[in-house]
């Protein structure tokens, strides 16, 4: 069962760091071009939480 809980959480954690990542690539990429402060912004507020 511990194995288990520990696979999910793993799984879990790999795909909010794709997430993440995915938006600073696309901050980097198109930031320039719409709404970058609020992206930042939700993007710290992401971090912390």
């Amino acid at each position: 069962m511990r194995n288990k809980l520990k696979a999910y959480l793993i799984a879990i954690i790999i795909i909010l760091a794709l997430f993440i990542a995915g938006k600073f690539a696309l901050d980097a990429i198109f930031g320039d071009m719409c709404g970058n402060d609020i992206k930042q912004k939700s993007i710290l507020q992401m971090v912390k939480i």
